[in-house]
Protein backbone atom coordinates (compact mmCIF):
# COMPACT_ATOMS: atom_id res chain seq x y z
CA UNK A 1 0.00 0.00 0.00
CA UNK A 2 1.50 3.36 -0.98
CA UNK A 3 2.15 5.75 1.88
CA UNK A 4 0.70 9.01 0.61
CA UNK A 5 -1.42 9.99 3.60
CA UNK A 6 -0.99 10.12 7.37
CA UNK A 7 -4.06 10.03 9.60
CA UNK A 8 -3.36 11.47 13.05
CA UNK A 9 -5.55 10.84 16.09
CA UNK A 10 -5.24 13.42 18.82
CA UNK A 11 -5.18 12.47 22.50
CA UNK A 12 -8.72 13.10 23.71
CA UNK A 13 -7.75 14.24 27.20
CA UNK A 14 -5.81 17.15 25.73
CA UNK A 15 -8.65 18.57 23.62
CA UNK A 16 -11.86 18.54 25.64
CA UNK A 17 -14.17 21.53 25.77
CA UNK A 18 -14.24 24.94 24.21
CA UNK A 19 -10.48 25.11 23.63
CA UNK A 20 -10.52 22.22 21.14
CA UNK A 21 -10.49 24.40 17.95
CA UNK A 22 -7.59 26.47 19.29
CA UNK A 23 -5.67 23.36 20.32
CA UNK A 24 -6.20 21.73 16.92
CA UNK A 25 -5.05 24.86 15.04
CA UNK A 26 -1.93 25.05 17.24
CA UNK A 27 -1.20 21.37 16.64
CA UNK A 28 -1.52 21.81 12.86
CA UNK A 29 0.96 24.72 13.09
CA UNK A 30 3.31 22.62 15.21
CA UNK A 31 3.11 19.72 12.74
CA UNK A 32 3.86 22.08 9.84
CA UNK A 33 7.03 23.25 11.60
CA UNK A 34 8.12 19.76 12.69
CA UNK A 35 7.61 18.23 9.24
CA UNK A 36 9.11 21.08 7.25
CA UNK A 37 11.48 19.75 4.61
CA UNK A 38 10.31 16.14 5.01
CA UNK A 39 7.95 16.14 2.04
CA UNK A 40 4.32 16.87 2.73
CA UNK A 41 1.80 18.67 0.53
CA UNK A 42 -0.73 19.74 3.13
CA UNK A 43 -1.90 19.36 6.73
CA UNK A 44 -5.63 19.67 7.40
CA UNK A 45 -7.90 19.03 10.34
CA UNK A 46 -11.20 17.34 9.73
CA UNK A 47 -13.53 15.13 11.77
CA UNK A 48 -11.44 15.68 14.91
CA UNK A 49 -8.45 14.20 13.15
CA UNK A 50 -5.49 15.61 11.28
CA UNK A 51 -4.68 14.51 7.74
CA UNK A 52 -1.16 14.95 6.37
CA UNK A 53 -0.97 14.55 2.61
CA UNK A 54 2.46 13.33 1.56
CA UNK A 55 4.25 13.82 -1.73
CA UNK A 56 6.30 11.34 -3.74
CA UNK A 57 9.54 12.59 -2.17
CA UNK A 58 8.36 12.24 1.46
CA UNK A 59 10.89 10.96 3.97
CA UNK A 60 8.62 8.39 5.64
CA UNK A 61 11.08 7.22 8.32
CA UNK A 62 11.84 10.80 9.40
CA UNK A 63 8.12 11.68 9.44
CA UNK A 64 7.37 8.64 11.63
CA UNK A 65 10.16 9.60 14.03
CA UNK A 66 8.92 13.20 14.33
CA UNK A 67 5.29 12.16 14.88
CA UNK A 68 6.22 9.56 17.50
CA UNK A 69 7.75 12.35 19.59
CA UNK A 70 4.76 14.71 19.61
CA UNK A 71 3.01 14.20 22.94
CA UNK A 72 -0.40 15.47 21.77
CA UNK A 73 -0.72 12.59 19.28
CA UNK A 74 -2.51 9.48 20.49
CA UNK A 75 -1.54 7.48 17.40
CA UNK A 76 -1.12 7.79 13.65
CA UNK A 77 -1.31 5.52 10.64
CA UNK A 78 -0.80 5.40 6.89
CA UNK A 79 -4.28 4.47 5.63
CA UNK A 80 -5.61 3.67 2.22
CA UNK A 81 -8.26 6.23 1.30
CA UNK A 82 -11.25 4.73 -0.52
CA UNK A 83 -14.91 5.48 -1.23
CA UNK A 84 -17.14 5.06 1.81
CA UNK A 85 -19.38 2.41 0.26
CA UNK A 86 -19.42 -0.96 1.96
CA UNK A 87 -18.65 -3.03 -1.16
CA UNK A 88 -15.36 -1.18 -1.68
CA UNK A 89 -14.53 -1.51 2.03
CA UNK A 90 -15.10 -5.28 1.81
CA UNK A 91 -12.93 -5.53 -1.30
CA UNK A 92 -9.99 -3.60 0.19
CA UNK A 93 -10.17 -5.52 3.48
CA UNK A 94 -10.31 -8.84 1.62
CA UNK A 95 -7.14 -7.94 -0.32
CA UNK A 96 -5.45 -6.84 2.92
CA UNK A 97 -6.40 -10.09 4.67
CA UNK A 98 -5.38 -12.30 1.74
CA UNK A 99 -1.94 -10.66 1.60
CA UNK A 100 -1.39 -11.20 5.33
CA UNK A 101 0.22 -14.25 6.91
CA UNK A 102 -2.04 -13.86 9.96
CA UNK A 103 -4.23 -16.86 10.75
CA UNK A 104 -6.79 -14.83 12.70
CA UNK A 105 -8.25 -11.38 12.20
CA UNK A 106 -10.87 -8.93 13.29
CA UNK A 107 -12.23 -5.75 11.77
CA UNK A 108 -12.62 -2.65 13.91
CA UNK A 109 -14.91 -0.02 12.41
CA UNK A 110 -15.49 3.59 13.48
CA UNK A 111 -18.22 5.60 11.78
CA UNK A 112 -18.13 9.38 12.16
CA UNK A 113 -20.64 9.96 9.37
CA UNK A 114 -23.97 9.99 11.24
CA UNK A 115 -26.06 9.44 8.09
CA UNK A 116 -24.21 6.20 7.23
CA UNK A 117 -26.79 3.42 6.80
CA UNK A 118 -25.26 1.06 9.38
CA UNK A 119 -24.00 1.27 12.93
CA UNK A 120 -20.40 0.41 13.70
CA UNK A 121 -21.10 -2.86 15.52
CA UNK A 122 -23.40 -4.09 12.73
CA UNK A 123 -20.88 -3.16 10.04
CA UNK A 124 -18.07 -4.84 12.01
CA UNK A 125 -20.04 -8.09 12.31
CA UNK A 126 -21.04 -8.05 8.64
CA UNK A 127 -17.49 -7.35 7.46
CA UNK A 128 -16.01 -10.01 9.75
CA UNK A 129 -18.50 -12.64 8.60
CA UNK A 130 -17.91 -11.78 4.94
CA UNK A 131 -14.12 -12.02 5.30
CA UNK A 132 -14.31 -15.30 7.24
CA UNK A 133 -16.49 -16.83 4.48
CA UNK A 134 -14.13 -15.64 1.72
CA UNK A 135 -10.88 -16.80 3.36
CA UNK A 136 -9.67 -19.70 5.47
CA UNK A 137 -8.81 -17.31 8.30
CA UNK A 138 -10.36 -17.27 11.77
CA UNK A 139 -12.53 -14.36 12.88
CA UNK A 140 -11.37 -13.72 16.45
CA UNK A 141 -12.72 -10.68 18.31
CA UNK A 142 -10.58 -11.37 21.39
CA UNK A 143 -7.04 -12.25 20.34
CA UNK A 144 -6.69 -11.62 16.60
CA UNK A 145 -3.27 -11.57 14.95
CA UNK A 146 -4.42 -8.91 12.47
CA UNK A 147 -6.70 -5.99 13.25
CA UNK A 148 -8.11 -4.18 10.22
CA UNK A 149 -9.14 -0.67 11.15
CA UNK A 150 -11.81 1.05 9.06
CA UNK A 151 -12.86 4.66 9.62
CA UNK A 152 -15.95 5.67 7.69
CA UNK A 153 -16.41 9.41 7.21
CA UNK A 154 -18.77 11.49 5.11
CA UNK A 155 -16.66 11.65 1.94
CA UNK A 156 -14.33 8.67 2.26
CA UNK A 157 -13.30 5.63 4.25
CA UNK A 158 -9.79 4.93 5.54
CA UNK A 159 -8.45 1.38 5.93
CA UNK A 160 -5.25 0.41 7.73
CA UNK A 161 -3.78 -2.36 9.87
CA UNK A 162 -0.81 -0.71 11.58
CA UNK A 163 -0.91 2.07 14.13
CA UNK A 164 2.07 3.95 15.53
CA UNK A 165 1.98 5.21 19.14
Amino acid sequence: MPQNLVLVHIKEETVKGMYRPLFERNLVTKLSKELKGLGHKSIKKQYQRIFIELDTQSKIAAIKEKLLNIKEINYFCFPEKIKNNFEEIKSVCLKMLESSKAKSFRPKIKITYKAYPARANEATEELGSYLARKTNKILDFVDAELIMYVEIMENAAYVYNTIYK
